[in-house]
């Protein structure tokens, strides 16, 4: 078995909203995304300052790739964790733990503090955001991990 890893760039973004459009456009998320949107999302992703993100290939065929951006806050750099693709056609529990540890190293020698990353969550909404006047949307929550 043939695996690559290879920065997310303009040779292989191709690829990235390909397979966007198939994971996302069936169940679960049975979403609406067409190539011109997804190719907008994921270019102005990649030409974010502080842009890291990685495609993962197995046999010459895309199997996931996962990209975010970091952030400086006032003491720490923070990486906001945008995209995280997997082909639902193959086995994807291996290939997710992979490339989560992956992203892990790479931000671990980049002196990153924490990730963040907005999930979807079937039930409650962070208390501090309704007393703070912030509306549900979706179901989502923000999640963080601890990387120092």
């Amino acid at each position: 078995m043939n695996n690559i890893i290879s920065p997310i760039s303009s040779e292989n973004l191709k690829d990235c909203i390909n397979l966007y459009i198939q994971t996302f456009n069936k169940d679960p998320w049975n979403q609406s995304w067409t190539y011109e949107l997804v190719e907008e999302r994921l270019t102005d992703l990649v030409n974010t300052p502080k842009f890291l993100g990685f495609a993962f290939y197995s046999n010459n065929s895309l199997i996931g790739f996962i990209a975010g951006h970091s952030k400086k806050s006032s003491n720490e750099l923070n990486f906001y964790l945008e995209e995280f693709c997997l082909n639902t056609e193959i086995s994807t529990e291996a290939y997710a733990s992979k490339m989560i540890q992956y992203l892990e190293n790479e931000l671990q020698l980049r002196k990153v503090n924490t990730i963040f990353a907005l999930t979807v969550n079937q039930s409650l909404i962070e208390e501090y955001y309704k007393q703070n006047h912030y509306l549900e949307t979706n179901s989502k929550i923000f999640i963080s991990k601890d990387l120092s």
